[in-house]
């Protein structure tokens, strides 16, 4: 389950690239639009009000650009997150839960 929480700008880290109208879904659940701001140090999605999330990278487990429209009806941003960044949090295997978000860009083959 992803919580939507009240989230910080980047506003002191070097900003690489900002999308608006970018919709979110976690796994198949849309989350709303908001606007992707992909930072130096992390990536965040943050609606009008400032809600969404905010990943770093080293929780970032896969991420990819995906134009299988079998996998999700529309081209996205896949993304696969550790969830409990600590590594606490691990099953009886060793890993870390994790969670898959979906970031449909508004505009296709935009490079991030």
């Amino acid at each position: 389950m992803v919580t939507l929480l009240r989230v910080d700008r980047p506003e002191e880290e070097v900003t690489k690239h900002v999308e608006t109208n970018t919709t979110a879904f976690h796994k198949e659940r849309e989350l709303g639009k908001g606007t992707l701001i992909i930072a130096e140090n992390r990536l965040c999605w943050l609606t009008d009000d400032e809600r969404g999330f905010a990943l770093e990278y080293r929780n970032i487990a896969l991420h990819a650009v995906s134009k299988d429209l079998n996998h999700f009806p529309r081209e996205c941003l896949y993304l696969m997150v550790d969830e409990g960044g600590d590594g606490n949090e691990s099953d009886e295997s060793g890993e870390l839960p994790r969670v898959t978000l979906i970031l449909i860009l508004r505009r296709k083959g935009v490079t991030v």
